[in-house]
């Protein structure tokens, strides 16, 4: 499970119900501009790991399991030799110009 989050689609689903709160699935779709059945695809994933529960109607991320599962990424790092730094590091903090950015480049590659 230590490279669920090493999937692009699942760590932007993360970022964006961490940032944004619960949503359905066409709310994340619309924002990540990826298709609805990727995204239920990939939070079928999230929530089989237990990053994601859904309630009726929305997807709502569960931040302390996030954080353990970016912990577990980390000591992989960490077993490996690399030098990765103090717990701190690792603390997963919403990025809106990650975001952002991510977004914008997907716009720009359909264009191309």
């Amino acid at each position: 499970m230590s490279n669920i989050l090493m999937n692009r689609t699942r760590s932007q689903i993360i970022r964006f119900l961490l940032k944004n709160g619960p949503s359905t699935c066409g709310q994340i779709g619309v924002e990540l501009q990826t298709s609805p059945s990727s995204i239920r695809r990939q939070l079928n994933v999230l929530r089989e790991t237990g990053l994601v529960r859904r309630t009726s109607t929305q997807f709502v991320a569960s931040p302390e399991q996030v954080q353990r599962q970016i912990d577990a990424l980390a000591a992989s790092f960490d077993g490996a030799g690399h030098a990765v730094g103090s717990r701190e590091s690792h603390e997963l903090k919403p990025d809106s110009d990650v975001l952002r950015a991510t977004t914008q480049r997907r716009k720009d590659r359909r264009k191309a």
